[in-house]
């Protein structure tokens, strides 16, 4: 069985309605770029959003949305 990438990976993580973060990443699936992985994805077709978080230091939270999903029920959304 042929191994799946570590952007296949995290778009079957993300593709089960989780989110990922950087840290999260490193942890699953040992991807150092998981911002450059998103960028891939999003050129791909996958509607991603970046929940950012605030804890003293700015980090990416990325979540899937469908296309009629209220974005709304997120805080502090950045659309990257």
């Amino acid at each position: 069985m042929k191994k799946l990438t570590k952007k296949q990976q995290v778009k079957h993580y993300l593709s089960t309605g989780r989110t990922i973060t950087p840290k999260e990443a490193i942890d699953l699936f040992q991807a150092y770029r998981l911002a450059a992985i998103i960028s891939d994805l999003k050129e791909g077709g996958m509607n991603i959003i970046n929940l950012q978080k605030q804890f003293g230091v700015n980090y990416g939270v990325y979540k899937v949305v469908d296309e009629g999903e209220n974005l709304n029920l997120f805080t502090n959304i950045k659309r990257t």
